[in-house]
């Protein structure tokens, strides 16, 4: 049997993020990639709804609240298999 590697896009690995921890700041983001905000936009052109607080200074709180859906204006909760993943591995930093 042959294994095949896949290697996460940064929007798969900061979709994985949050559905390992629901909440993150841009803190653990910037670990993923320093252009994380370019990734939230990009992820919120695809319909996934993610809220953000403001916390204390420049540090930010970012909220998964749901991921695009069939239904105009609704949402969907994040799982594995919306992002495409075989098995629920750690994050890699």
């Amino acid at each position: 049997m042959e294994t095949v590697m896949t290697v996460m896009t940064q929007k798969e690995k900061i979709l994985d993020l949050f559905q390992r921890r629901g909440k993150v700041t841009n803190i653990e983001l910037s670990h993923i990639c320093l252009r994380y905000g370019a990734r939230l936009e990009e992820l919120r052109r695809d319909g996934f709804v993610i809220n953000t607080e403001r916390l204390k200074g420049a540090v930010y709180s970012y909220t998964y609240v749901g991921g695009p859906s069939s239904e105009p204006g609704a949402v969907e909760p994040l799982n594995g298999v919306q992002l495409g993943l075989i098995d629920n591995r750690p994050f890699d930093d």
